[in-house]
């Protein structure tokens, strides 16, 4: 008896030196793995417009002149197979809540969703997202052009993380602009401790600190606002 609890002593004296250690040894493996799903997705998006001419749109417009499908959708067949089988089942003729396509929403890729956040799995919940609004990258209804990104493809933001935003997958809906603060830890990110993994237009990922500035942000977020802002890779 004396030996175990010599060993459970030992065991817990470790775990209080070691234990922050292993803590951010874990967090950094987090935050790699929820750049490469950015990193995924920034790929997809670029091989939509070399098909199309442009980026998706952030959503289409059905003929109820309501959103209908998800740029999230659009970019499936470039997703590996999987991804595109599930493509394959959705019908785009009808809109992201008729009962065919939400049969879907359970076969959601993973790589639309943070591994430090379990529940978006859960859920069936993204934790990536467009920003939608004017001069934006992904625009709502209608696709833009890579060309059109005169901020350069270094400094424009695709996608961002957001934990519990509570969007499913395939619906139709993301960040609008003119609602957020865009402030890192208060609307934006969450799921990483100091900050947000980002993608830019290059396909490059970033990790943002909370100490970049809504205005920053926003910057980083246009096509063409003529600003710069320094970014380091993650």
């Amino acid at each position: 008896m004396a030996s175990f609890a010599l060993c459970t002593s030992i065991i817990a004296l470790l775990y209080l030196v070691l234990g922050p250690a292993v803590g951010s040894v874990k967090a950094v493996g987090l935050r790699r793995r929820c750049a490469g799903n950015l990193a995924q997705l920034a790929l997809a998006i670029d091989a939509y417009e070399q098909a199309y001419g442009s980026y998706p749109p952030a959503f289409t417009v059905g003929p109820d002149g309501k959103p209908w499908h998800s740029w999230r959708v659009l970019i499936l067949p470039y997703l590996g197979t999987q991804a595109n089988q599930v493509y394959q089942q959705y019908d785009l003729s009808q809109p992201w809540n008729s009962q065919q396509n939400l049969r879907l929403v359970g076969s959601m890729p993973t790589v639309f969703t943070s591994p430090a956040d379990p529940d978006a799995v859960a859920l069936n919940e993204t934790s990536y997202f467009a920003v939608v609004g004017p001069g934006m990258a992904l625009a709502g209804g209608g696709g833009t052009s890579s060309a059109r990104i005169r901020d350069g493809a270094d400094q424009t933001v695709l996608l961002v993380e957001v934990r519990g935003a509570g969007i499913g997958w395939t619906e139709p809906r993301d960040l609008d602009g003119r609602a957020i603060t865009y402030t890192i830890g208060t609307d934006l990110g969450g799921n990483h401790p100091g900050g947000m993994n980002v993608v830019t237009a290059d396909g490059q990922t970033h990790f943002l600190p909370e100490t970049c500035s809504p205005e920053e942000v926003h910057a980083l977020l246009t096509v063409a606002g003529g600003e710069s802002v320094s970014l380091a890779e993650d």
